[in-house]
C-alpha cells in the first residue's frame, strides 16, 4: 500500500512539474542577402498571420564612393527611392528607404517591413524578403539581414 501511494505521489509530481514546464516557441533565422532581389524565406504563410520577428545586420545599395549615404539597417536609409529619381530607374518599392526590409507573398504586392517588430500576412503563400532598390541593380550591393522569426 505504501508503495503504491509513493508511486501515485511521484508519478503526480512529475506529470506537474512537466506541465508546468514553458514550451519554447520556435525561432527561424532567413539570411536576407542585399545582392539578390528575393530570398525565399522557405515559411509559408496564411492571411491574417501575425508573424513576429527581429532584423539585424546592414545593407549597402551601391559603391560608398559614389553613394556615402548607400548603408542602412533594416529601416532603411535617409534617401527614399522614388521611380522616376533617376531616368529609366524602377524601384521594388516606391517610396520606400533604400536599404529597406521590404517582402512579398508568392508574386503579390510588395510590402514594406523596415524595423518593425512583426506584421499581418495580406495574403496565403510562400514569403519572399529583400532588401529596397532599384530593379536590375542588386549586383554593386553588399551586407544584409538576418531576420529572427519568432514563434513559427
Amino acid at each position: 500500500m505504501v508503495k503504491k501511494v509513493l508511486f501515485s505521489v511521484l508519478t503526480a509530481v512529475l506529470v506537474l512539474g512537466f506541465a508546468a514546464m514553458p514550451v519554447a516557441a520556435a525561432t527561424e533565422a532567413v539570411r536576407v542577402s542585399a545582392a539578390v532581389m528575393w530570398v525565399d524565406t522557405g515559411i509559408d504563410v496564411e492571411a491574417g498571420d501575425v508573424l513576429f520577428l527581429n532584423a539585424h545586420g546592414m545593407a549597402i545599395t551601391g559603391p560608398l564612393s559614389e553613394y556615402p549615404e548607400a548603408i542602412s539597417g533594416a529601416g532603411g536609409q535617409i534617401t527614399t527611392c522614388n521611380d522616376g529619381a533617376l531616368p529609366g530607374m524602377v524601384c521594388v518599392l516606391d517610396g520606400a528607404a533604400f536599404g529597406a526590409l521590404i517582402g512579398k507573398i508568392d508574386g503579390g504586392a510588395v510590402f514594406f517591413i523596415g524595423d518593425s517588430s512583426s506584421f499581418v500576412a495580406g495574403s496565403s503563400g510562400r514569403l519572399y524578403l529583400a532588401v529596397n532598390d532599384f530593379l536590375g541593380t542588386y549586383d554593386d550591393n553588399l551586407g544584409g539581414f538576418t531576420v529572427l522569426f519568432e514563434g513559427l
